[in-house]
């Protein structure tokens, strides 16, 4: 995946040497929402949705926003795993 411009100074910023964690704590006060954060999380660390979500939302900048969506995102999955067993059946 290639990294957007809107998540350039965050990897320049992990390629400084910051921890992910420090990286997060930047996207928060650069006034990232938590979702913009995640899709920046798996750019810049070339890893998961779900490891992305996990890893931002466990940090303390995000972690009251994660939990309270934590149903939504359980809504969300669910959602996904039915089409996907939707469409496996059409097949």
């Amino acid at each position: 995946m290639n990294l957007t411009p809107e998540f350039k100074d965050f990897a320049e910023a992990r390629d400084r040497g910051l921890s992910a964690s420090e990286v997060v704590e930047l996207m928060h006060k650069g006034g990232l929402p938590i979702a913009k954060a995640v899709m920046g999380y798996v750019q810049i660390y070339h890893v998961s949705l779900m490891e992305a979500d996990e890893a931002v939302g466990s940090n303390a900048v995000y972690r009251e926003v994660w939990e309270a969506s934590k149903r939504t995102r359980e809504r969300l999955a669910e959602t996904c795993e039915r089409l996907k067993r939707y469409r496996e059946r059409r097949r």
